[in-house]
């Protein structure tokens, strides 16, 4: 082959190599994302993983859902999403860490394109589910079984029952009941997750949690399909009102000790539980405020 063939084929070849590196590069965009934590970035909405997130289920058909497509579609997102840039199959891809409705809903809503805060300097599950349970609870929607499952990927992680109770101000003891729920087995959290409306806090709490040390997996659900019977037949989980309940339940997450609300014709009182010293000054200080 003459010089001027062989430098012919190895221009080709080199061509061909750079015209591969640019279409990789090209199909590798996120890769640029790398160094921008902390911005806000304009991102496909179809190009976000879901995965890993603290929120299981995303009732799609609920008249709230319904709302938030109507206002991001009316208004756009008001609080962009967050998403962490992570090396997955041989590409960077956006994975979301929190506003995981917001995400679905501007799908739904037919948007291309949203604003998403970049959160690369996040480091382990347990952090993630820190964060991610940090977001959640301030909109007073996720679910107790949600929330225990964060909390048990933040041990699995390394945090301490006392390290997850001060991160997010709850009591210790609470913490601990959580933890309770997220061990049970998967069979029987499937079954409370298949039946979310169920089971609010109160009722994974007082009639299940605290008895569950005593149950073995095949009684505890038993426990859990006879809830379920009673809801499907009309008869009451519980005794006390349903919309006292709901406020004992946001009143237990606010404070982090147990709240009970004794009422009776229009009177009654409101007793707050707290497990230490520490904890009856950080309550006095949160009802001064």
């Amino acid at each position: 082959m003459s010089r001027s063939h062989l430098r012919d084929a190895a221009n080709a070849t080199i061509g061909k190599i750079s015209q591969q590196i640019a279409e990789h590069q090209q199909e590798d965009a996120y890769a640029a994302l790398l160094d921008k934590s902390g911005r806000y970035i304009r991102i496909n909405v179809q190009d976000i993983v879901i995965d890993d997130n603290i929120r299981r289920d995303v009732d799609q058909g609920s008249a709230r859902f319904e709302e938030l497509v109507t206002s991001i579609r009316e208004k756009g997102i008001l609080e962009p999403p967050c998403v962490q840039i992570r090396f997955h199959d041989g590409l960077h891809h956006p994975f979301l860490v929190y506003g995981q409705r917001r995400v679905i809903a501007a799908r739904v809503a037919g948007l291309t394109r949203i604003d998403c805060l970049i959160r690369n300097e996040i480091d382990g599950k347990g952090a993630l589910a820190s964060l991610q349970l940090d977001e959640n609870l301030t909109r007073e929607d996720l679910h107790a079984l949600d929330i225990a499952e964060g909390y048990l990927a933040m041990i699995e992680d390394g945090y301490s029952p006392e390290e997850i109770a001060a991160r997010h101000e709850k009591d210790k003891a609470t913490i601990k009941r959580y933890l309770k729920i997220a061990q049970w087995p998967r069979s029987v959290r499937n079954l409370i997750r298949a039946n979310l409306d169920v089971f609010p806090t109160h009722v994974l709490f007082n009639q299940l949690a605290g008895r569950s040390a005593f149950y073995t997996e095949e009684q505890l659900r038993q426990a859990v399909e006879e809830i379920i019977a009673k809801k499907k037949s009309g008869q009451p989980v519980a005794g006390k009102d349903n919309e006292i309940r709901k406020l004992e339940d946001r009143l237990t997450d606010r404070f982090g000790g147990k709240v009970r609300i004794r009422e009776k014709e229009g009177s009654g009182s409101i007793t707050i539980s707290y497990a230490s010293s520490a904890d009856k000054q950080k309550l006095i200080e949160m009802l001064m405020e």
